[in-house]
């Protein structure tokens, strides 16, 4: 808590500046859009463009490609067959994951859901 209560005591910009060339290894929590334009990414190309960050490890045959045509999934669009696939979880742990609110599945409603379990 004595940390926590130091760290509000200034903004991110006072403290990245206190620590500015020394050795200390700190560095500020950026977002995603800062993290792109960040000097140090932009010299290890770590970005594909402002929203999408270059696939890690590297490897010298492969240069990083951004897929436009295929659409991303959604959050909650494939939720219970990745945990299924997983091979981790049951069908009841499962709905008891999904009744507990920890992850989401598009189309999912508790209510409906209680019965089964």
């Amino acid at each position: 808590r004595v940390h926590g209560d130091l760290f509000k005591t200034k903004t991110r910009s006072e403290w990245t500046s206190i620590f500015e060339g020394t050795e200390a290894c700190v560095s500020p929590v950026l977002t995603l859009y800062e993290a792109s334009e960040s000097k140090h990414n932009k010299i290890r190309q770590s970005f594909i463009d402002k929203k999408n960050p270059a696939p890690a490890p590297r490897l010298s045959s492969l240069s990083p490609k951004l897929v436009q045509d295929k659409k991303l999934p959604q959050p909650g669009q494939n939720t219970k067959e990745v945990l299924i696939q997983s091979g981790l979880f049951t069908e009841s742990d499962i709905e008891k994951i999904l009744l507990s609110g920890d992850v989401v599945q598009d189309g999912y409603n508790p209510q409906k859901q209680t019965s089964k379990l």
